[in-house]
């Protein structure tokens, strides 16, 4: 019994899964001098909550760059827009600084005004 166990074990979650089956998007960021560090760190801020993963993947076959795997979250991944720091935040400069001419001073209806990226490619 203990040998089918065993057997059935390996057979159900032993298995192999392809690269692609593990992550919801991959992608390759090419160039020799990649500091990996900085690219997982700028990715985290710029993704924040839309994903709960984000992993350098090691790929004999890409030489010159790097494998990047994402597991989205659902429930904000596809939201237009990032909304960032009030305007009167000290993080709003660090906000603005890294999405230069894509964020924009936005009101909402509450009359909070905030640094907010939209996306899609209106920029």
């Amino acid at each position: 019994a203990s040998a089918a166990l065993t057997s059935q074990v390996k057979e159900n979650l032993l298995v192999k899964h392809s690269t692609g089956a593990l992550y919801d998007k991959l992608f390759a960021i090419s160039g020799s001098k990649l500091d990996v560090s900085q690219v997982i760190l700028d990715l985290s801020y710029a993704l924040g909550d839309r994903v709960a993963r984000i992993t350098c993947l090691d790929d004999t076959q890409f030489q010159e760059g790097i494998v990047i795997g994402l597991t989205l979250n659902s429930e904000s991944f596809y939201a237009p827009a990032t909304h960032g720091p009030t305007s009167d935040d000290p993080e709003a400069d660090k906000f603005r600084k890294f999405w230069g001419e894509r964020s924009e001073l936005r009101r909402f209806h509450d009359g909070v005004v905030r640094e907010t990226v939209v996306w899609g490619n209106k920029k």
